[in-house]
């Protein structure tokens, strides 16, 4: 992966100014969709939890001892 790193790397100095800018546009939106995607999971992560919390509160869901799940993965 180093080598294929500065192999790309020595490539792309090699590129015309231009050619590098969209590059590094290319490669700073792929970034940011990854971010985003991550963000959104993140966000769809916080509301299961939330919910699950909530349902133990409520009594809706009744929790089980460590005990419990260890002995069941047993």
């Amino acid at each position: 992966m180093a080598a294929a790193f500065q192999t790309i790397s020595k490539e792309a100095l090699r590129l015309p100014p231009r050619q590098r800018y969209a590059l590094v546009n290319l490669l700073l939106e792929l970034n940011e969709a990854s971010s985003d995607s991550e963000n959104m999971m993140n966000d769809a992560w916080e509301i299961e939890i939330k919910k699950r919390v909530d349902q133990v509160r409520s009594g809706k869901v009744k929790g089980k001892s460590l005990a419990e799940v260890v002995k069941r993965l047993s």
